[in-house]
């Protein structure tokens, strides 16, 4: 019987770049009509150490993006972000 486990916490096993990519074109979308949306290198470093439920707080608070962080949170992790949700400008 195996006995091991792999934690993939930052992405160098598993690659979840295309998911930001597809994130932030969705929310650029969504909120500025430009799915071209790119949050500056400091917000993008600022992200990586807090969980997905303080992203989506910090987000709204730095942006202005949904009607909350809770709702945000909701549209970000509860439903997955698909290609088709992004409208290329």
């Amino acid at each position: 019987m195996i006995k091991v486990a792999i934690f993939d916490l930052d992405g160098t096993t598993i690659d979840t770049l295309f998911y930001w990519d597809n994130l932030w074109a969705k929310l650029g979308t969504l909120y500025c009509s430009d799915a071209s949306f790119r949050p500056g290198l400091d917000f993008e470093k600022a992200v990586r150490t807090i969980t997905q439920e303080e992203t989506a707080h910090l987000i709204h608070k730095t942006f202005g993006f949904g009607d909350s962080g809770e709702a945000l949170y909701e549209m970000m992790y509860k439903e997955p972000v698909q290609e088709s949700d992004v409208r290329r400008l």
